[in-house]
């Protein structure tokens, strides 16, 4: 395959390294990558997460980080240990959910940090959405990111039940807290 990038009425060559040397910011285009579904590998925090996957006619296995779209949970790294417990909680929630399971990505774009931000589904169910609902993150769409406080996440003494369909069911578990000595 012979990939070719356009500039006005240029066409540049990739293996031509002087076409390259004359390109700017402006002859470019934003790449995104052409991927709606794969495997969640890892989950960092209650709104970050890491898939596996194929672009289309490709045998390579690509891994991205995900942003999920329209959420902010607590940091992992956070100001207080209310929001640290906060940000455990939430990713171990997430991680209860998703983890080593398929999912599928809509509305794929880039953030401003340069990770893929994606709404991301289990199944029928909204994971953004199931965030927030279940007190596990807050609304976001870009600006000010509000502060934390300590009510701003639930703390789950019992089981939530998410249907996936007619024979699917996801059970996820209540988190236990964590000490301080534990968080540390």
């Amino acid at each position: 395959m012979f990939c070719v990038c356009q500039k006005k009425s240029n066409v540049y060559d990739p293996t031509d390294i002087q076409s390259l040397n004359d390109i700017t910011l402006e002859d470019t285009v934003t790449f995104i990558p052409p991927i709606t579904e794969g495997k969640v590998l890892k989950v960092y925090d209650g709104d970050t997460i890491t898939i596996g996957t194929r672009f289309p006619n490709s045998n390579v296995v690509y891994r991205f980080s995900v942003r999920l779209s329209g959420i902010d949970a607590p940091e992992m790294k956070g100001k207080t240990d209310a929001e640290k417990q906060s940000a455990l909680r939430s990713r171990d929630r997430l991680s209860d959910l998703i983890l080593f399971k398929m999912v599928r990505l809509e509305n794929v774009k880039y953030e401003k940090y340069g990770r893929i931000l994606a709404d991301v589904y289990l199944g029928n169910v909204n994971v953004c959405s199931w965030m927030v609902a279940e007190k596990l993150a807050k609304p976001y769409n870009g600006g000010k990111k509000e502060e934390f406080l300590e009510d701003c996440v639930c703390d789950t003494n019992g089981f939530t039940e998410i249907s996936l369909g007619e024979k699917t069911t996801v059970v996820t578990k209540p988190v236990a807290k964590k000490t301080k000595k534990q968080l540390k």
